[in-house]
C-alpha cells in the first residue's frame, strides 16, 4: 500500500492528480484525526512490553516472551504495523495536499494569464 500511495503522490508532484482544495482539505484534515488515533494507539504499545501473569514455569517465560514480541520488537509487531499505517497516512495527507494545490496553483496562473491577455 505504501507503494501505491508513493506513485499517487509522485503523480500529484507532476501535476498528474488534482483535486478540488476543499475535498482535499477535507481529505487532509480527516488524515488528521486518523493520525492522531495512531499515535495514542502506538504510545498504548509500549505497556505492551512487560506482560505478567503467566506464572514461573519455563514455558510461561517463553510465552510472555514471545506475546511482548508480537506486541513491540518483532518485525510484524502491533508497533511496527501501526509505524506503517502512521507512514501511510502522512504520505496520504501529503498527496492529498499536492493534488489540491496543483488545482490551485494551475487556477491562479490561468487566472493571471487571462489577465494579462486581457490588458
Amino acid at each position: 500500500m505504501l507503494q501505491q500511495w508513493q506513485t499517487l503522490k509522485t503523480q500529484a508532484e507532476a501535476g498528474e492528480l488534482r483535486m478540488d482544495a476543499d475535498v482535499g482539505a477535507s481529505l487532509a484534515a480527516r488524515c488528521n484525526v486518523f493520525l492522531d488515533r495512531l499515535q495514542v494507539m502506538l504510545r498504548q504499545t509500549d505497556s505492551l512490553a512487560y506482560l505478567e501473569g503467566f506464572g514461573t514455569l519455563r514455558s510461561a517465560d517463553t510465552l510472555r516472551t514471545k506475546f511482548a514480541g508480537k506486541a513491540v520488537t518483532d518485525p510484524d509487531s502491533a508497533a511496527n504495523r501501526l509505524k506503517a499505517a502512521i507512514d501511510i497516512v502522512m504520505l496520504m495527507k501529503q498527496t492529498f495536499e499536492l493534488s489540491a494545490r496543483q488545482v490551485a496553483e494551475t487556477d491562479e496562473s490561468t487566472s493571471t494569464a487571462l489577465g494579462n491577455a486581457g490588458a
